[in-house]
């Protein structure tokens, strides 16, 4: 498919229209991660990396500061814990850059043994580096007339205030950091270990943050297993924690580390790549960023089957064997893989689906799907049709005996909404 057709499809595409246009994200250098979050982290937000300690988030943050400053971007770190320091300092001996700005509060904390149990003090400093590399990243944007350069605003870690505050003093310097990240569309990044944060203050740091994303390491027999999840991100996906294995190597002749996280979408894809059809029989992904699966190819191709009763059977396979690939990559179950297998096909562009009503005893589910007008109702209809019955099949272990699908009022902004009724038996 040449690069003219797919940004074509783009521009019709759901996914691109609904998120593209509404949110700006920007790639953390690691593909995955940004699968993970929707597509990279996105300015105007507080992220959270919390993590066990030894799970290695100060690599993977590492990973992310090399990875910005090597595409021009501006990366402020904050470094408050003396064992992170000299991993984040390296970047500045191996790459001397001035996209690169630390405010080292380790050192000056030698200088100024009182400077973390002063919040005010605190507050001040890392204010005045903020104000300092937001003063350089405009500059810049001036000189090289590109408004795309983004700030980053990384600090490592929040324990040493966590250790040294109070309560309340910690929720005022993370407020801080979210007051300035919303007013200078910066990207803020915090790591944190948990296992020393007393569960309430966990809980009021996560719920001061637009993403939570959360590091975990457990011994398996003699293994040790690392785990990465999305704990929150706000305004997109809610109550669905995705789980990754990850694992963080290094490498002997590079004498680099590497982050490599268990691919969620690419390798959900394997549940379509024998129906992506594109000249010839093609199979092809798109190289639009973050428009992992066109949309309108899969109707371009579903149309030419014609019959509603092949296609229906076509879409009934797509949700039984991605509902079972799901159930095998994130080990959860029955409900858990319904809800997180419609999560995933509304993110690849196919509609919003919204749980109704649910009785297991009287086997009635009822949902509404919202989807695109561009998406063809007609071809719709029998997709939506298949897709449940499949996910139900293999998910719920019942087989759909009558599905009922009546359009819900009038189109508004361009959306079609279909209320879906299940009979199981």
């Amino acid at each position: 498919m040449s690069r003219r057709v797919q940004e074509k499809l783009a521009d019709s595409t759901l996914q691109k229209r609904k998120i593209l246009e509404k949110k700006r994200f920007f790639s953390s250098g690691i593909r995955e991660l940004d699968e993970m979050l929707g597509g990279g982290f996105q300015s105007n937000s507080l992220t959270l990396f919390q993590q066990d300690i030894g799970s290695g988030g100060e690599i993977i943050l590492k990973e992310i500061i090399e990875n910005q400053i090597s595409v021009s971007n501006v990366v402020l770190v904050i470094l408050s814990d003396m064992i992170s320091r000299n991993l984040i300092l390296s970047i500045q001996e191996v790459y001397p850059n001035p996209n690169l700005i630390i405010l080292d509060l380790v050192s000056k904390g030698v200088q100024n043994v009182n400077l973390f149990t002063d919040r005010h003090e605190l507050s001040l400093q890392i204010r005045n580096a903020k104000e300092k590399a937001m003063d350089y990243l405009n500059q810049r944007r001036i000189d090289e007339n590109d408004p795309s350069i983004q700030l980053y605003n990384i600090l490592i870690s929040v324990n040493p205030f966590i250790l040294n505050l109070s309560v309340s003093n910690v929720i005022q310097l993370i407020e801080g950091n979210l007051t300035s990240c919303c007013d200078t569309g910066s990207c803020d990044l915090m790591l944190m270990n948990k296992d020393i944060v007393p569960s309430e203050m966990l809980a009021k740091i996560q719920s001061l943050c637009h993403v939570v994303v959360d590091l975990s390491s457990k011994f398996e027999g003699i293994y040790q297993q690392q785990y990465i999840r999305v704990l929150k991100m706000v305004g997109q996906y809610p109550h669905d924690n995705r789980v990754e294995p990850y694992k963080i190597q290094f490498d002997e002749q590079t004498e680099q580390y590497s982050v490599i996280i268990k691919s969620a979408f690419l390798n959900t894809f394997e549940a379509f790549r024998n129906l992506m059809e594109w000249e010839n029989g093609t199979l092809e992904f798109s190289h639009i960023p973050f428009l992992l699966l066109p949309t309108q190819s899969w109707i371009h191709f579903l149309k030419k089957i014609k019959d509603a009763t092949i296609i229906q059977q076509t879409a009934f396979t797509i949700g039984s064997d991605l509902s079972a690939f799901i159930q095998k990559l994130y080990m959860i179950n029955r409900w858990e893989v319904v809800k997180t297998t419609l999560r995933i096909w509304s993110l690849l562009g196919w509609g919003q689906s919204k749980l109704i009503k649910k009785d297991i005893s009287q086997k009635i589910i009822e949902y509404t799907h919202a989807f695109h007008e561009e998406l063809d109702e007609e071809i719709y209809r029998p997709i939506l049709k298949g897709l449940y019955s499949g996910i139900m099949s293999q998910s719920l272990k019942f087989d759909v005996k009558h599905i009922e699908m009546k359009k819900q009022g009038n189109m508004q902004n361009g959306f079609i909404t279909l209320n879906i009724l299940l009979l199981l038996v």
